[in-house]
């Protein structure tokens, strides 16, 4: 097994086992002369994306039929609320 440590760096996003810091509070230690064949191999692992290429072959028809579905009875279940309620209105 490896022995390693991991940080969080995104913006904001609680992960579960892993400090947050700053991406440029972070120190790799990596022997010299080995810095750019490990920064080479994390970068060809990493799945790139052209404009608007990450969703191109997803089907979004169900999300948003979905999303208005919710909306819907969403709005039939705030007004029936208020006819039960008239505080509500």
């Amino acid at each position: 097994m490896r022995d390693f440590t991991l940080f969080n760096c995104s913006n904001g996003a609680r992960i579960e086992g892993v400090r947050p810091k700053t991406a440029a509070a972070i120190h790799v230690d990596t022997p010299p002369g080995r810095q750019e064949a490990v920064l080479a191999r994390i970068e060809a692992q990493m799945r790139y994306y052209e404009a608007e290429g990450f969703l191109a072959e997803v089907d979004l028809e169900p999300a948003i039929n979905g999303c208005d579905e919710f909306a819907e009875r969403f709005a039939e279940t705030v007004e029936a609320a208020k006819a039960e309620d008239d505080s509500l209105s």
